[in-house]
């Protein structure tokens, strides 16, 4: 299992909305599941960049159960997906970083400021640590815990299904977990997740040793496919099956016929009393993060979202103590109370430019 490197990526213009739909890199199945591709159709000359799609929401989100659930997941020699969120209000790492899903294998990763750490207490985790010190204002690497499953990215991910990835961002710290097609919760499935059933996450940042709140503020959603850059193109040379260099692989687009990325959904749960962010991002100026600069030729395009109608998220207690400061007012994204205190925000990629 690889270090994550901070990475600055090269291999890839990101596409406008009008340029991915017309070039099939943006689209929807037959079965409504919407769909995200590199441009595998186009013979290029080696070093020559090829076209792919990232989306980032206008909405930002402060804490939430973030739940993603992936029926294909993008894989092979230099190909870098990622779903992961990042914070605008602050230059990069300053308002941090959270790889949900990211790798050239199953790898979990968090990019801050100096001051956060991974608590390596037993039994905190399931996953393999990697990297501990999460700061990365000098080009650290961040800090990484790794699936302790096998099934969890790439190929093997998709023989089984795909399935959900997790992630609870709390008073308490972050954590998250995994599972196959399978091995769904049912508290999942309909739509009334409850962390604290789910037993030992995957990984996790305890509060104890990374202030949540301090490190990681106001973060947008980002949902991309990469291809070689400074992590899967720095250690392309390090997998023996990968030949030749990263540029003469991708430069095949026979090579590349395992670079599409399906959802179901991404939903984001929050309690109503907390903090929330009432705006949306006003462009794609500030939002460079360990994936590399956004867009290299054209404008970003947005993910907008809609509400579920479905029975509430039973968020456990933490030690969120903050006041609201969106509560009351009009927000750019759609929003619904259920059950008692409990919101879910159901995020459907439409494929918006907002620049």
């Amino acid at each position: 299992m690889g270090i994550l490197y901070t990475a600055r990526s090269y291999k890839r213009p990101y596409v406008d909305n009008s340029t991915a739909f017309k070039n099939g890199l943006t689209f929807w199945t037959a079965d409504g599941k919407p769909g995200i591709q590199v441009d595998h159709f186009s013979i290029l000359p080696v070093n020559a960049p090829r076209d792919s799609v990232r989306i980032t929401t206008k909405a930002m989100f402060s804490g939430g159960l973030f739940i993603i659930d992936m029926a294909l997941m993008p894989w092979g020699c230099g190909v870098w997906p990622a779903f992961w969120t990042l914070g605008y209000k602050g230059e990069w790492p300053t308002t941090g970083e959270i790889d949900i899903v990211e790798g050239i294998q199953a790898m979990t990763n968090k990019h801050t400021l100096p001051g956060c750490e991974i608590n390596q207490a037993p039994g905190m985790y399931t996953g393999t640590i990697g990297n501990t010190v999460c700061d990365s204002t000098t080009g650290g690497s961040g800090c990484t815990i790794g699936s302790d499953s096998a099934t969890s990215f790439g190929m093997p991910f998709n023989e089984v299904g795909g399935g959900v990835f997790a992630m609870l961002w709390n008073g308490d710290g972050i954590r998250m977990w995994d599972w196959n097609r399978a091995q769904i919760p049912t508290d999942i499935t309909f739509n009334s997740p409850t962390p604290e059933h789910w037993g030992t996450p995957r990984a996790a940042w305890d509060a104890s040793m990374c202030d949540p709140w301090k490190f990681f503020q106001e973060q947008v959603l980002v949902l991309n496919i990469d291809l070689c850059g400074e992590w899967a193109g720095a250690l392309y040379n390090t997998f023996p099956y990968c030949p030749g260099t990263c540029a003469e692989y991708i430069s095949n687009p026979n090579n590349l016929n395992n670079t599409v990325m399906l959802l179901n959904y991404i939903k984001v749960f929050q309690q109503s009393g907390s903090i929330y962010e009432s705006s949306q991002i006003p462009d794609s100026s500030n939002l460079t993060g360990a994936g590399g600069d956004v867009p290299l030729n054209a404008s970003e395009i947005n993910a907008s979202v809609r509400v579920s109608q479905s029975t509430s998220a039973q968020l456990p207690n933490s030690s969120d103590n903050r006041s609201s400061s969106g509560g009351g007012r009009s927000m750019t994204i759609a929003k619904v109370v259920l059950g008692s205190d409990k919101i879910i925000i159901v995020v459907m990629f439409i494929w918006r430019i907002y620049c």
